[in-house]
């Protein structure tokens, strides 16, 4: 629902170097993972869902909005703010409901319930995923996601500067479920995407978890660090997107 600030680029490791073993487990965890996807897609295409969404920003500026999605409800594009109500916090809510209506704008065809959900993460030709390590009980690839998030879009749907270049990115498959994790997706070095700004920080988790039991693979939360300076100005944004509470209708 709220805009987003995302690139990726790919980066390269040896394969030569992963044994043998290692390289069949780690297609067996992408083959599983990959079926959980689909096996849960197929069973639920179509079917809308009502969610609860938190947004807390910390950083230069701080807030704490709650709203509530529900497809049934004809009113105000199926978003209710919870919170801050306009007698508590004026500013914060206004600003909440342009970006509703701005969001309704520019993608007027968009489905907010259907945007959560897990889809064409598994092009193994064009992410070229490469096995890592094991994190716990999580098995880490690094991938090439690129095109497949924007960054730097305006209002008027102009092209912004191209952060793939200084971005890589990896994702976790939990070993036991066969089941995606998380998406991180982060800037190994400070860098400079154009002249008048520098990017000291960069650094986005993205985890996963089915809706309901046998629900839909849906984004269930996403944290946004990032922080520089442009125009000889410092700035600093830390932002937590929470979604929970599916209901399936």
């Amino acid at each position: 629902m709220l805009k987003r600030i995302f690139a990726i680029c790919l980066g390269l490791i040896l394969v030569t170097a992963i044994p043998a073993r290692a390289q069949t487990d780690s297609a067996e965890y992408l083959e599983r993972a990959e079926a959980d996807i689909q096996k849960r897609r197929d069973a639920t295409e179509g079917q809308r869902f009502g969610f609860a969404m938190q947004v807390i920003g910390e950083g230069d500026e701080t807030s704490d909005v709650s709203l509530i999605y529900n497809p049934d409800n004809s009113a105000n594009f199926g978003w209710t703010i919870v919170s801050p109500t306009l007698s508590q916090n004026k500013e914060i809510f206004e600003e909440t409901q342009k970006q509703i209506e701005s969001d309704a704008k520019h993608n007027p065809q968009e489905k907010s319930d259907q945007e959560l959900i897990v889809d064409e993460i598994f092009d193994e030709e064009a992410a070229g995923f490469e096995y890592l390590r094991d994190d716990g009980n999580v098995a880490v690839f690094k991938f090439n996601a690129d095109g497949s998030i924007s960054m730097g879009r305006g209002e008027d749907d102009g092209d912004g500067p191209d952060f793939n270049k200084y971005m890589k990115a990896e994702l976790g498959i939990d070993k036991e479920l066969g089941r995606l994790a998380w998406i991180h997706i982060y800037a190994p070095k400070p860098f400079k995407p154009v002249i008048v700004a520098k990017i000291k920080k960069m650094d986005i988790w993205i985890h996963f978890a089915p809706a309901w039991t046998d629900g839909p693979l849906v984004q269930v939360r996403e944290e946004v660090h990032v922080s520089g300076s442009a125009m000889f100005q410092k700035f600093s944004e830390h932002v937590i997107e929470i979604y929970s509470d599916f209901q399936p209708k």
